[in-house]
């Protein structure tokens, strides 16, 4: 799934999301992404991104336009107990992988490098 960035703010009157502080100024329209995930909310659906090469990040779909539309062969599904509907590689699914992740850890970066390498050639 590719998606084309379209704003930096969501419209949504009962809750606005923004771009994360760390993120302004780097997420720029018309640029385009993979996406690694979906996350279904109970007030937004959320994507997941591998931003400026270091981070794994969730930004609202709202802000964004879907130019390809096909979903990863390596996502899995998962209804959580809160409420929340995943669509994930099942990596991002394993006990403590995105603090480890966000720590830098050598084996999630390698096998988050090999599952990028996968999902970015499927189609």
């Amino acid at each position: 799934m590719k998606v084309k960035c379209i704003k930096l703010k969501t419209e949504k009157t009962y809750l606005v999301h923004y771009v994360p502080d760390w993120m302004d100024g780097s997420l720029k329209i018309g640029d385009l992404y993979t996406v690694f995930g979906l996350e279904f909310n109970l007030d937004m659906l959320y994507i997941t991104l591998f931003f400026d090469e270091r981070h794994l990040v969730d930004v609202p779909m709202e802000l964004f336009e879907v130019i390809e539309g096909t979903v990863s062969n390596e996502w899995k599904a998962k209804l959580w107990e809160d409420g929340r509907f995943t669509l994930w590689p099942k990596m991002f699914y394993e006990e403590d992988f995105f603090e480890n992740f966000s720590d830098w850890q050598t084996d999630e970066r390698e096998r988050f490098k090999l599952l990028r390498e996968k999902i970015e050639n499927e189609h």
